[in-house]
């Protein structure tokens, strides 16, 4: 819900609405100047301008926690008394992963076997060291053969030894472009394996990717932050992605809030407000040869915050799963002479949800409800300038097992810089232990003969408790099992597929005829491998 939130917020909260003179901002246009050596990884500031980019990679190992995968040939795999591979001694993730202490081996027999280095991105690459096991001379590879390439099926062979002595082996050749490394274990001893525990790649260039993290910065009191602005040269394939946190204390400890979602374009921050300190992460990236170049940074804020403190509860903890429940945020708003007070209540549900009722200090008051799809917006008629509990009370059916509420409070003296409030969680009960729930159709039959009365069939259900991207396909096809139409097919997660969000079938098929008349199937399936299917009969008339 946080990705969809900050998405949502950079549409209605365009940036810098009021003039910049009428706000205060850190500039940050030397990045070495804030810059926490003990917490960045990866990055470079020590050019003359100070910007930030990402380190040269000859001294790095490129392989290291990247992607491996080994194969087998002959009696190379290394097995349980079961005869099942030996996932252990048999991973080869562990000559990636930095530790001495682990290995891969290929026992007698599996000449030919190979492990195949993904490094996720395009290298410049020079240098491959293989590392044997404990240093044992028994355990070496006898004979090797290294290929690099861009593509995995087609490699060139830059090295080949028929007799090596090493124990540790070190190849050094003219840099070549490539994002595959295999290593093939051309002869095994006969009556002993060959284990490796590492194998490392380096090159010339930079980094795949590396983390600037800044000191914390003070502005001298509680203020509400608003929107962060940079500039960056960003080639082809790289990126520059921002995190911020703040807190009271000059030190991280339990005042501070989590490092927000990671922002790629300025955006309002969802950070814990109003506070006094706050620090900032920028994660650069290359999938090239290039690297991107941050040069200066804009963090824009008022010293008058929406208000003093707000602090906010949420009752029930938990409800039963897909059931329609009513949800009571209660929000305890401080007021001070600095505070400018509310106007609006913008709150981002994790399903579409109606307001029942809105109490502030005990007593139901005048108010007007914005709905849309995931959030609703609550505007009062009269500014709250004083300190107030309101009561907030949601009618709405979760489908999550753990569900996100957010609330932000606006003054219309500021209405581009709201004020954030913790996430609140609610917890469901009775979870199901399938996918998709509740399917509807409606109206069943339809009839799609432009009308304008019942001219589409409305498809609505839950995708409940699936918290990682699997593909959706909604499909209707005839009684003899023939595809009529595609109605989607895409990833998702656990969705709402309700109200709006619902999808919809005018009738076409494929080619855009309209059917003919009678009984058709609908199927609504969710999963790559295992896959969960519901069908229902649609019926079409004229």
């Amino acid at each position: 819900m946080r990705a969809l939130l900050i998405v949502f917020l950079s549409l209605i909260f365009p940036p810098l609405l009021v003039s910049q003179s009428l706000r205060d901002s850190v500039v940050v246009s030397n990045f070495r100047f804030v810059y926490d050596s003990t917490l960045s990884n990866g990055v470079s500031v020590e050019n003359s301008n100070g910007y930030v980019i990402l380190k040269t990679s000859e001294l790095e190992n490129l392989a290291k926690g990247r992607r491996a995968t080994i194969t087998y040939y002959g009696t190379g795999a290394p097995l349980t008394s079961t005869g099942t591979l030996d996932t252990t001694t048999g991973n080869p993730m562990k000559v990636i992963d930095g530790d001495p202490r682990t290995f891969c081996q290929i026992k007698p027999g599996g000449d030919g076997s190979y492990i195949m280095i993904d490094l996720m991105a395009m290298r410049r690459i020079n240098k491959v060291a293989i590392v044997t096991f404990g240093g044992n001379m028994s355990l070496r590879p006898r004979a090797y053969t290294i290929y690099v390439g861009m593509d995995s099926l087609q490699l060139t062979r830059i090295v080949q030894k028929v007799d090596n002595q090493d124990v540790k082996t070190i190849d050094i050749f003219d840099p070549i472009l490539a994002r595959y490394v295999k290593v093939s274990f051309d002869a095994i001893d006969r009556f002993s394996s060959t284990v490796i525990s590492e194998i490392e790649v380096y090159g010339v260039g930079y980094l795949p990717s590396g983390s600037y993290v800044s000191q914390v910065i003070d502005v001298g009191q509680d203020v509400n932050w608003g929107w962060a602005s940079w500039e960056a040269d960003l080639p082809e394939g790289t990126s520059v992605k921002f995190q911020f946190r703040t807190g009271s204390s000059a030190k991280v400890d339990d005042s501070w809030g989590q490092w927000s979602e990671e922002i790629e374009k300025p955006s309002v921050l969802n950070v814990s407000e109003p506070k006094r300190y706050i620090q900032f992460k920028a994660n650069l990236s290359t999938s090239t040869t290039e690297t991107p170049v941050l040069k200066n940074l804009l963090i824009f804020y008022d010293k008058k915050p929406v208000a003093r403190n707000i602090s906010v509860d949420i009752e029930p903890k938990v409800v039963q799963i897909l059931k329609r429940s009513e949800i009571s945020l209660i929000f305890d708003i401080q007021i001070d002479d600095n505070s400018l007070g509310v106007d609006t209540l913008l709150m981002f549900t994790p399903s579409p949800a109606s307001v029942e009722a809105v109490q502030v200090n005990g007593s139901s008051v005048a108010y007007s409800v914005v709905t849309t799809g995931y959030n609703v917006k609550i505007a009062f008629p009269q500014t709250i300038k004083t300190s107030a509990r309101v009561i907030v009370k949601l009618s709405l059916t979760l489908y999550l097992d753990v569900n996100q509420f957010q609330a932000i409070f606006i003054s219309k003296l500021t209405p581009d810089n709201p004020q954030f409030t913790d996430v609140k969680t609610v917890l469901t009960s009775d979870v199901p232990e399938r996918l998709i729930v509740d399917l509807q159709v409606s109206p069943n039959p339809f009839s799609p003969n432009g009308d304008g009365l019942n001219d589409k069939v409305q498809i609505s259900f839950f995708l409940a408790n699936l918290n990682v991207e699997r593909n959706l396909k909604i499909q209707v096809f005839d009684l003899t099992g023939k595809l009529i139409k595609t109605i989607f097919d895409g990833p998702s997660k656990a969705f709402a597929y309700i109200s709006s969000s619902s999808f919809f079938w005018d009738g076409r098929d494929e080619s855009g005829r309209v059917v003919r008349p009678g009984v058709y199937l609908l199927r609504v399936a969710i999963g790559s491998d295992k896959v969960e299917s519901i069908f229902k009969t649609v019926t079409v008339v004229y």
